[in-house]
């Protein structure tokens, strides 16, 4: 039984030889998707970390525990000026944060 997580995938990748060809073919199809999503994951990854460092906004945003690159990034990304709106309040309901 193989180990689980993304950590193992190029250890099991090695791994690939010792098994017949009618399965390593199919598998070695398996790893190299996963190889292609790992560099776009991490070309998109490093394009929102450039994108956060030259955002104030969204560097502010991140400074808020519990708030992470990402979401800062994508509220900078997506919130009109704030100043449009009358109140914190006014805002809040605008992001959808209402009560119950």
């Amino acid at each position: 039984m193989a180990a689980k997580g993304s950590k193992r995938v190029e250890a099991l990748a090695l791994e690939l030889d010792a098994l017949l060809e009618a399965a390593r073919l199919p598998l070695q199809a398996h790893f190299d998707q996963v190889a292609k999503t790992r560099v776009r994951f991490d070309r998109l990854t490093a394009e929102i970390e450039d994108v956060h460092r030259q955002s104030e906004v969204s560097r502010l945003l991140a400074s808020i525990p519990g708030v992470g690159v990402l979401t800062a990034t994508s509220i900078a990304a997506t919130t009109p000026n704030v100043s449009n709106f009358g109140s914190a309040r006014v805002y809040a309901v605008w992001l959808g944060l209402t009560p119950k």
